[in-house]
C-alpha cells in the first residue's frame, strides 16, 4: 500500500492562512530539471485554513483521503468529510477516482500553459484563477439566510453560494412562480421543497457543474420553463422529464450531450428547445417528433446532415443552426410552412432554394456558406436576406412568362463579399420593396439604370467593385439616405445625384473623381430657348461649377422647398467623404451649395491651396431655409461643419477668412501637408477638441501668438498631434520684447505668455504626439497618466523608421497604447500595441478602458527580460518560448494587480464608513468594470533580421512583401472552429452572435478573468526571416482590421512607403472614412531599412 502513496508526501501539522487558490510549487530545495510530474496543492478546511500536499498526477481522491483524515482533523468526526472542488462560483464533490493534480494540470493547459512552463512560470503562489480544493463535512452547515425577500413569486438567488434551499423558501414554496438557483454549489433539490412548490413554472439551474439532472425535478409537474444550460450533463436518460407534461421551454445548451432520449417525444407541449454547443453529430430524430416546437437552436455542434423528417416540424417558426457542417437542406424542408426565421450561417450549404419559397419566411441569414446563386423567386413574406461571404455569381430574376404570385417583398439584401460580375436589369427592377442593398466587394463593372426603380431604397452600398460611372437612374432614388461607392473607378460624380432629396451620407473615397457634374434639370420649353440663345430666364440660379459657363445655367426644383434656388441635395447632405481622389482646388466650388454639411473629408487629393473664401462655403445663408428667399430677423449666417479632413494634400497655407466662425468645428485633420505655420485664428475655434497637424513642415515661433497659432488658446483640446514635424521647435525662451499693446487687449500677462510654450492650459488633453519635435529642456508638458498618453521619442528604432497614428474613439478616453523599446547596445527592438478588447454592454460613459492596457504596456519589457534570462538553451528553448511565457506571466501579474486592488478597495471602504461613501461606491463600480475587462495585444520582437510576432485577440500584424499582404499573426475569432473546440473543452460556449459566453467578441485576450480559462492569453507566435523583398509591417487593432482588408491596407500604405508616419496617418484616415468610430491605433514599421546598408554596399561593388 505504501507504494501507492509515492505520489505525495505526508502533510505537515501546521495550518496556514492564505489566498483562496491552489498553490503550485517546485519541491523544496529542488532545482530545475527535476521531476515535474508532481504539484503542491493547497487543501483548505471549512475555516479557510489550509495545508499543502505534494500530489502526483495519478494520485486519486481515494489515495488522498486517509492522509487528509489523519492530518487535517485531529480527533474530530471525519466520516462525513469529502473533498470538494470550487471553481467559477460552483462547487462539486470529487469522485473517489478523480485526480486533483491532474485537474489542476488540465486547468493550466486550458489557461494556455505548457507542461514545461509550469514550475518556472507559476511562482510561489501560482495563479489565483485556479480551482480551490476544500475538505469539509458533507453535512450542511447552518441554514443559509436570505435577507430582503418580499416578493416570493419571482426569486433570483443566482451566485449566493447556496448548498441547500433556505428555510424562508420552504415556508413560502407554494407562492414561488419563478426561481433561479444558477451559479450555486447545490447538487440536488430537496423532494419536500419540490413537491411543495405547486405554482413553480420557471426554474433556472445554469452554471452549477451538474453532471446529471437533479432527480427530484421530475416531481415539479407544474414547470413550464426549465434551464439546465452550462453544466456537464451528458444525457437526459435518467431525467424523466416526460413526467412534466406542461413543459414548454427546455434549455440544455453548453453541456456534453451526444444524444437525446426517445421518450422526449412525449413532451408535446414543448415550444422552445435549445441544444446548441453540445456534441451532437446528427440532429436527434426525436427532435423532429416534437410537432409543436416553434423555436429550435442546435448551433455549434458537429452536425453534417439534417434528417429527412425535418419537415414534420410544421409549427416551427425559428430555426438556428449556426456553426455546424451542414451542406444541404433536405427536400422535406418545403413542409416547414410556419418558418419565419432561419439562421444557417457558417455552414457549407450550397442551395437554399427550397427554403426561400416558404410561405411565411421573413428572415434568412446564410452568410459564410457555399451558395452560388440567389434566386429571387421567393416567398411572399421574405423581408431580409443576408447572403454575404458566399460564392454567388448570379442573381436570378423572376421570368416574365411565369410571373409572380405576389410582389417581391425583400427590404434588405446583402450579397457582399461574393463573386458577382453583373446584375441584370430585370433582377434589380423586381426588387421594388428594397430599402437596403449591399453588393460591396464583388466585381461589378456597371449598375443598370433600373436601379432608379427602387423608390423605397434608403441605403446602397457598392464599394470595392470596378464601377466606372453611376447610372443616370440614381437621381430617381428619392428615399436614398446613404450611398457608399468607395474603392471604385469613378471619374466623376453625376449631376443626377443632386436630385436625391433624402441623401444624408455620401462616401466616394478612393476613386478617380476629378469633378462633381452640375445638376441635371428638366427645363421648360421657354428655358430651353433661353439657354440655347445664351439668355437666362428670371429666377434661375447660376450654380458654382467650374466647367459651367458663367452665362449658362442649370436648374432643378427642390421638391421639399418649391423655391428654385438650390437643388434637393443641398438641404439634406450632412456627411461627404471624398478622400483619395483627384480633386483640385478649382473643383471645390460646389461646397457652397450645401446647407447642412457636418462632416467633410477631402484628404489625399490634389489640393495645393485653398481659396481665401474656403470657409465661407460652410456658412449657410439664413434665407435658404425660407421658400420665398426672405430672411428671418436677427439671424446670422451659421456653420454646421463639425469635422473637416484635409490630410495628405499639398497645402501650404490654411485660409483665415471666416475660420473663427466655424463655431461647431470640433475635429480638424491637416496632417501630411506642407504647412509651415498655422494661423492665429485657429485659436478662436473654441469647440476644437481634435487637431492633427503631424507630418508637415511646421517651423514657427509659438510665442508669436498674435499672428501664429498657439494650442493653449484651444482649451478644449483632447487630441493634439504634432509628430513628424522634424523642423518644429518648442523652446522655453521668448525672444524679443513683449507686445504690451496686444497683451492689454487679450488679458495675457507676461507670465502667462511664458507658459504658452508648454501645454499646461490643456487640462482635458488625452493624446499628445510630439515625435521628432525638438522640445526645450524647460518646457513643461503633461506626463503620461491613466488617461493621457504623450509621445516624445524619435521615429526610428533599431535603424527602422516607424510611424504611429491613432484616434480616441467614441468615449473620448484612451483605450489603446503603443510600446516601442530599443535594447541599448544590441540590435534588438520591441514594437507592441495593447488595447481594450471589448466594451461591456453596461459599461458607463466616462470610464477609461486604458488601465489594463497601461499595465501591460508599462510592465511588458520587465517581464520579457525576466523570461529571457530564464531561457533554457539545453532544452532547445528560444524566443517563441519567451514570448509565450511573457504573455502568460504578465496576464498572471495583471490578475494579481486587479484583484489585490479590489480587495484593498473593499477593506478601505469598510474601514472608513465616514470617508466619502459616494466616492468609494463610484470607485468600486468603476473597478468592477475594469476587473471584468480585457485587452488584446500584439508584440513584434526584432533580433538582427529575424522578426518574431506574438498576438492574443484582435490586434494583428501584416507584412508587405513585394506589395503582397502576408498575415504574420492570427485573429482569435470565436467563430474559428479550432477556437470553438478549445472554448467548448473549457466549458465555454459561443452565441449565434459570435460572442464567447454571449459576452466577448474575441476568443483570446489578456484579462476577462471571470471567463478564464475559456478566454486565455496564450499567443499565436510567428517567426519570419526578413529579406530584401519585405517592405513594411502594419500593426493595428480591430479599429483598422474590422473595416480594411489586409491587401487594401498594404496598398494604401505602400503609396506612402517612404514615410511610415504618413502611411500610418493615411490608414487611420481611410479606416475612419470606411466607418470605424471606435478607438484605433496603427503602427507602420519600415523593415526595408534593415537592408539599406546591404543595398548601398552592393551598389558600390557594381
Amino acid at each position: 500500500m505504501a507504494n501507492e502513496f509515492t505520489g505525495f508526501a505526508k502533510l505537515g501539522g501546521r495550518a496556514h492562512t492564505g489566498p483562496l487558490h491552489p498553490r503550485l510549487l517546485p519541491k523544496v530545495g529542488s532545482r530545475r530539471g527535476q521531476d515535474s510530474s508532481q504539484l503542491h496543492i493547497r487543501i483548505y478546511r471549512a475555516n479557510n485554513t489550509y495545508n499543502v500536499v505534494q500530489c502526483g498526477f495519478n494520485t486519486t481522491v481515494a489515495m488522498l483521503t486517509p492522509i487528509l483524515k489523519q492530518k487535517l482533523f485531529f480527533g474530530e468526526e471525519r466520516e462525513m468529510h469529502k473533498l470538494y472542488l470550487r471553481e467559477r462560483g460552483t462547487e462539486c464533490i470529487l469522485g473517489q477516482m478523480e485526480r486533483p493534480a491532474d485537474i489542476v494540470r488540465r486547468h493550466l493547459e486550458q489557461a494556455g500553459y505548457d507542461l514545461n512552463d509550469r514550475l518556472e512560470l507559476l511562482g510561489d503562489n501560482g495563479p489565483g484563477f485556479l480551482p480551490k480544493f476544500v475538505y469539509r463535512s458533507q453535512a450542511f452547515g447552518p441554514t443559509e439566510l436570505v435577507h430582503g425577500l418580499e416578493d416570493y413569486e419571482c426569486i433570483d438567488l443566482s451566485g449566493h453560494s447556496l448548498r441547500t434551499i433556505p428555510v424562508a423558501l420552504h415556508q413560502h414554496a407554494d407562492q414561488i412562480i419563478s426561481l433561479s438557483l444558477s451559479r450555486n454549489p447545490m447538487l440536488d433539490l430537496p423532494l419536500d421543497f419540490v413537491q411543495s412548490s405547486t405554482s413553480l413554472a420557471e426554474l433556472r439551474l445554469s452554471q452549477m457543474a451538474l453532471e446529471k439532472v437533479p432527480t427530484n425535478i421530475l416531481f415539479a409537474t407544474s414547470l413550464t420553463h426549465l434551464d439546465l444550460s452550462s453544466n456537464r450533463i451528458r444525457n437526459l436518460d435518467d431525467a424523466y422529464l416526460t413526467g412534466i407534461p406542461g413543459l414548454k421551454s427546455l434549455k440544455v445548451q453548453n453541456n456534453r450531450m451526444e444524444k437525446l432520449p426517445r421518450d422526449l417525444s412525449r413532451l408535446q407541449s414543448l415550444i422552445t428547445l435549445n441544444i446548441s454547443n453540445n456534441k451532437f453529430h446528427v440532429l436527434p430524430a426525436v427532435v423532429c417528433q416534437l410537432k409543436n416546437l416553434r423555436d429550435l437552436d442546435f448551433s455549434f455542434n458537429a452536425i453534417s446532415e439534417l434528417p429527412d423528417d425535418l419537415g414534420l416540424l410544421n409549427n416551427l417558426e425559428l430555426l438556428i443552426m449556426v456553426g455546424n457542417q451542414i451542406t444541404s437542406i433536405p427536400p422535406s424542408a418545403s413542409s416547414l410552412v410556419s418558418l419565419k426565421h432561419l439562421d444557417c450561417r457558417r455552414n457549407g450549404i450550397g442551395d437554399l432554394a427550397i427554403i426561400g419559397i416558404l410561405p411565411k419566411l421573413e428572415k434568412l441569414f446564410s452568410d459564410h456558406n457555399s451558395l452560388r446563386g440567389i434566386d429571387l423567386r421567393l416567398g411572399p413574406r421574405l423581408i431580409t436576406i443576408n447572403g454575404s461571404y458566399n460564392e454567388i455569381t448570379e442573381m436570378l430574376a423572376v421570368p416574365r412568362s411565369i410571373g409572380h404570385p405576389a410582389p417581391c417583398t425583400i427590404e434588405l439584401l446583402d450579397i457582399s463579399h461574393a463573386k458577382l460580375s453583373s446584375i441584370s436589369p430585370e433582377a434589380l427592377s423586381s426588387l421594388r420593396s428594397l430599402r437596403q442593398l449591399n453588393i460591396s466587394h464583388n466585381n461589378i463593372k456597371t449598375l443598370p439604370s433600373t436601379i432608379g426603380d427602387l423608390e423605397h431604397l434608403e441605403k446602397l452600398s457598392c464599394a470595392n467593385n470596378g464601377l466606372k460611372r453611376l447610372p443616370g437612374g440614381i437621381g430617381k432614388l428619392k428615399s436614398l439616405k446613404e450611398l457608399d461607392v468607395q474603392e471604385n473607378n469613378l471619374a466623376e460624380l453625376p449631376g443626377e445625384l443632386w436630385a436625391c432629396a433624402s441623401l444624408v451620407k455620401l462616401n466616394a473615397t478612393s476613386n478617380l473623381i476629378k469633378k462633381w457634374c452640375p445638376p441635371i434639370s428638366s427645363p421648360t420649353e421657354h428655358d430651353v430657348d433661353s439657354f440655347s440663345s445664351g439668355r437666362t430666364s428670371s429666377g434661375l440660379h447660376v450654380y458654382p461649377f467650374p466647367d459651367q459657363h458663367k452665362d449658362s445655367t442649370a436648374s432643378i426644383i427642390n421638391p421639399v422647398n418649391p423655391s428654385p434656388h438650390l437643388p434637393s441635395l443641398a438641404f439634406t447632405l450632412e456627411r461627404l467623404y471624398l478622400g483619395e481622389n483627384q480633386i483640385t482646388a478649382d473643383a471645390l466650388d460646389f461646397l457652397s451649395i450645401f446647407q447642412k454639411l457636418k462632416v467633410l473629408n477631402l484628404s489625399f487629393n490634389l489640393i495645393c491651396h485653398l481659396p481665401p473664401t474656403f470657409f465661407k462655403n460652410f456658412l449657410a445663408s439664413p434665407s435658404s431655409s425660407f421658400p420665398s428667399g426672405t430672411q428671418a430677423p436677427d439671424q446670422m449666417h451659421k456653420s454646421s461643419l463639425e469635422e473637416l479632413y484635409l490630410s495628405g494634400n499639398k497645402l501650404t497655407i490654411l485660409p483665415t477668412e471666416d475660420l473663427s466662425r466655424m463655431t461647431k468645428l470640433s475635429t480638424l485633420f491637416l496632417d501630411g501637408n506642407r504647412l509651415q505655420r498655422l494661423p492665429q485664428e485657429l485659436g478662436e475655434v473654441k469647440n476644437l477638441t481634435v487637431i492633427d497637424v503631424g507630418s508637415n513642415l511646421l517651423k514657427y515661433n509659438i510665442y508669436n501668438w498674435e499672428f501664429d497659432w498657439n494650442w493653449n488658446f484651444n482649451k478644449n483640446l483632447k487630441y493634439l498631434n504634432l509628430s513628424g514635424n522634424k523642423q518644429f521647435q518648442i523652446n522655453s525662451n521668448v525672444t524679443g520684447p513683449f507686445r504690451h499693446s496686444r497683451l492689454a487687449s487679450t488679458a495675457v500677462t507676461c507670465l502667462q505668455e511664458r507658459s504658452l510654450g508648454g501645454f499646461t492650459h490643456l487640462k482635458q488633453l488625452r493624446i499628445l504626439g510630439l515625435m521628432d519635435v525638438t522640445i526645450g529642456q524647460a518646457i513643461n508638458f503633461p506626463k503620461d497618466n491613466e488617461d493621457r498618453h504623450v509621445r516624445t521619442s524619435e521615429s526610428t528604432a533599431c535603424g527602422m523608421a516607424y510611424g504611429i497614428a491613432d484616434t480616441l474613439g467614441r468615449n473620448d478616453h484612451l483605450n489603446v497604447l503603443d510600446l516601442v523599446h530599443e535594447f541599448p547596445h544590441e540590435n534588438k527592438a520591441i514594437f507592441a500595441i495593447f488595447g481594450q478588447s471589448h466594451f461591456p454592454k453596461s459599461m458607463p460613459a466616462g470610464i477609461s478602458g486604458c488601465k489594463i492596457a497601461r499595465f501591460l504596456r508599462d510592465k511588458y519589457i520587465e517581464v520579457f527580460e525576466n523570461q529571457t534570462s530564464t531561457l533554457r538553451r539545453d532544452r532547445a528553448e528560444g524566443i517563441p518560448d519567451v514570448l509565450r511565457r511573457s504573455f502568460l506571466k504578465i496576464n498572471q501579474n495583471l490578475h494579481d494587480m486587479v484583484f489585490s486592488s479590489r480587495k484593498q478597495m473593499q477593506l478601505t471602504s469598510l474601514g472608513n464608513p465616514l470617508f466619502g461613501p459616494s466616492v468609494n461606491i463610484q470607485e468600486q463600480r468603476n473597478h468592477t468594470f475594469i476587473a471584468r475587462g480585457g485587452a488584446s495585444g500584439v508584440v513584434l520582437y526584432f533580433q538582427d533580421k529575424t522578426m518574431y510576432v506574438a498576438n492574443a485577440g484582435n490586434a494583428l500584424a501584416v507584412l508587405s512583401r513585394g506589395g503582397n499582404a502576408k498575415p504574420i499573426s492570427r485573429k482569435h475569432d470565436p467563430y474559428d472552429r479550432q477556437e470553438v473546440s478549445r472554448i467548448r473543452a473549457a466549458e465555454g460556449w459561443i452565441s449565434p452572435a459570435g460572442l464567447v459566453n454571449n459576452e466577448i467578441d474575441t476568443s483570446r485576450s489578456f484579462g476577462f478573468f471571470h471567463l478564464l480559462p475559456i478566454i486565455n492569453a496564450r499567443p499565436d507566435i510567428f517567426t519570419w526571416k526578413l529579406s530584401e523583398l519585405d517592405e513594411f509591417v502594419i500593426v493595428a487593432n480591430q479599429g483598422l482590421w474590422d473595416f480594411v482588408s489586409y491587401q487594401t491596407a498594404v496598398n494604401i500604405a505602400r503609396r506612402e512607403r517612404g514615410d511610415p508616419m504618413l502611411a500610418a496617418q493615411k490608414l487611420r484616415d481611410f479606416a475612419m472614412s470606411y466607418g470605424t468610430d471606435g478607438s484605433m491605433m496603427i503602427m507602420v514599421i519600415s523593415v526595408s531599412d534593415l537592408f539599406k546598408e546591404d543595398r548601398a554596399g552592393s551598389q558600390k561593388v557594381q
